[in-house]
């Protein structure tokens, strides 16, 4: 049997879009084929929080004037 299904590549997993109809560990055959970004779903809306805890530590200063740009403030 054979079937076209879209997916997306994500986190190192190739995500099919919809039920591909499977049974756990079944042995598939896949040919890739490139389409435009527009053509494909939307990417996941942004989810605030989702970065919590990726930044572990951040400069005393951070929000303080760069040095740099103080002649434009």
């Amino acid at each position: 049997m054979s079937r076209t299904l879209a997916a997306i590549f994500e986190d190192g997993v190739l995500k099919p879009l919809e039920e591909p109809g499977l049974v756990e560990h079944e042995l598939v055959e896949v040919e890739i084929t490139r389409k435009p970004q527009d053509e494909t779903t939307p990417p996941k809306p942004r989810v605030f929080g989702a970065a919590r805890g990726i930044i572990k530590r951040m400069s005393d200063d951070f929000d303080e004037p760069l040095e740099d740009f103080r002649e434009h403030m």
